[in-house]
């Protein structure tokens, strides 16, 4: 009695396996790209608390009056 058989192939699932090695790839574009939107949040907030400090210890400007002294002759030539 002979026994035939086939070559032996390569076994392989369906096409999510082969999909799922495809997107390994993606999966660190994606998180590279979480990762600096996350330092960019971070960024903005430490940038706006410093600035909201600096402002705080910033010298408040106050205004003064200044008169200049009018003469008659300053008056009289309008």
């Amino acid at each position: 009695m002979t026994l035939l058989l086939e070559p032996a192939r390569p076994f392989r699932r369906h096409d999510s396996a082969s999909q799922s090695l495809k997107d390994e790839g993606f999966m660190d574009t994606h998180l590279m790209i979480g990762v600096a939107v996350m330092f960019g949040l971070i960024g903005i907030a430490a940038s706006r608390d410093l600035l909201r400090r600096l402002r705080e210890q910033q010298p408040q400007l106050v205004p003064i009056k200044v008169e200049r002294p009018v003469t008659r002759k300053q008056r009289g030539g309008r």
